[in-house]
């Protein structure tokens, strides 16, 4: 199965609802993401 990490960047928040309903319709096309809202980039 194929999975995709999504990062949310925004300021007022609108990104997230956007990053959600990607996942939403990915995971209807049988494809697995996980998203992070405030990952840590650091090496």
């Amino acid at each position: 199965m194929k999975q995709l990490e999504i990062i949310i960047g925004s300021q007022m928040g609108g990104t997230e609802y956007v990053a959600e309903h990607l996942s939403q319709l990915l995971a209807d096309q049988g494809i697995e993401s996980q998203l992070h809202e405030q990952p840590d980039l650091q090496i």
